[in-house]
């Protein structure tokens, strides 16, 4: 389950005195932790946006201690980052969060999945309309990996997606183009997180001619016929 809050970032400002973790303007949530525990913190924002989260303890701009910050990075098509906080009962943290436009913050007690795809490796060469094995290796340190997603293009097409271990999904590869493609990962575990994986580059080549090889060569068979 997740503590959600919205707001926007629109036209955010930098107090005097503010640390700063982040290109534009800031606004500012304090959020209490029930339990001690580890805690992750999301914060996604409108598509184009940037976002950045900073985690601090303390009671006022002079004493505030950075405990932990992210910044989106656009290796993905999430517009999202977020950190993870091993909290303390009671205590009171800090949260500051920028992008320019409207974001969504959200506290899950819980860790993140892991996911990385393994095969085929990155830079692999595959031919049009060959069967390929697009395996993930996926895993979530408290709890269980729920589905494993396959994009294309930075997200800009699903590829297809599988529930259950091993989270491999046989694809033709006339679902790609010609060319180099992009190629990603994600999973969500059983409380609603998820992580993408960093992308692998393929490139899809059309197939061969049957004797393009010299060892591949054909004969030349039959017979002359004279015809009177």
């Amino acid at each position: 389950a997740f503590v959600t809050v919205t707001g926007s970032t629109a036209n955010a400002t930098f107090e005097l005195s503010e640390p700063i973790y982040a290109s534009q303007g800031s606004v500012w949530w304090a959020w209490t932790a029930p339990e001690s525990g580890d805690y992750t913190l999301t914060v996604t924002s409108d598509f184009g946006y940037w976002p950045s989260l900073a985690v601090f303890t303390g009671s006022s701009l002079a004493d505030l201690i950075l405990i932990t910050n992210a910044a989106f990075s656009g290796n993905d098509w999430t517009y999202s980052t977020r950190v993870v906080l091993q909290a303390d009962a009671g205590m009171t943290y800090p949260i500051a969060v920028a992008s320019g436009a409207n974001i969504t913050l959200q506290v899950a007690k819980s860790l993140p999945p892991s996911v990385a795809l393994t095969s085929p490796t990155d830079g692999a060469t595959v031919l049009l309309g060959q069967i390929v094995n697009l395996v993930a290796d996926a895993a979530d340190p408290d709890g269980t990996v729920s589905r494993v997603e396959f994009y294309h293009f930075n997200g800009a097409r699903a590829l297809g997606s599988v529930t259950n271990p091993p989270f491999v999904l046989a694809m033709n590869t006339t679902n790609l183009f010609t060319g180099y493609n992009w190629v990603q990962a994600s999973a969500t575990d059983d409380q609603g997180l998820t992580t993408v994986s960093p992308q692998i580059r393929l490139l899809v080549k059309y197939p061969l001619p049957v004797n393009d090889n010299f060892a591949d060569r054909l004969k030349l068979s039959g017979m002359f016929l004279r015809v009177e």
